[in-house]
Parts: C-alpha cells; structure tokens; sequence
C-alpha cells in the first residue's frame, strides 16, 4: 500500500489476524482515489467504530466497494 498506508493506518492498524489478507486484498483491489477517500473516513470514524467500518467494507462484493464508499461518504 506503500504511501497510502499513512491513511489508512487508523483503520489497518490493529487486525486480527485472519483479517488481514482479505482486507489487504481488498485495499489493494481499490484504485488510489478510493483508498484516500477510505483513508478520509476512516479518519473520522472513531476508533471504536473502526472495526465495524473493515467489516462493513469487506462485507461489500469487489464491484460494490466503490458504490459503497461514496455513499458512505455523503453521511
């Protein structure tokens, strides 16, 4: 994820184990413009709220990650 990992450090920081290679597949699955705009509300969803956030986003078939990620964006 390399410059992108500043970002999304709130969010990728602290997974469990099993966790890590679907939500690193699916991080590197999103193009650049998407992984900041995840990197942006993982920012302001609180720390508590993250986990929910990682599995909301794994939840999302790989075409709807981006449908999903805009529409979060407009909460």
């Amino acid at each position: 994820l390399g410059a992108d990992y500043p970002g999304l450090q709130p969010l990728i920081g602290f997974v469990d184990g099993g966790e890590r290679a679907p939500l690193l597949a699916a991080l590197r699955a999103l193009t650049p413009e998407q992984r900041a705009l995840l990197g942006a509300l993982a920012l302001r969803t609180p720390p508590t709220a993250r986990a929910a956030l990682r599995h909301e986003l794994l939840a999302q078939s790989p075409e709807q990650r981006g449908a999903w990620l805009a529409e979060r964006e407009q909460r």
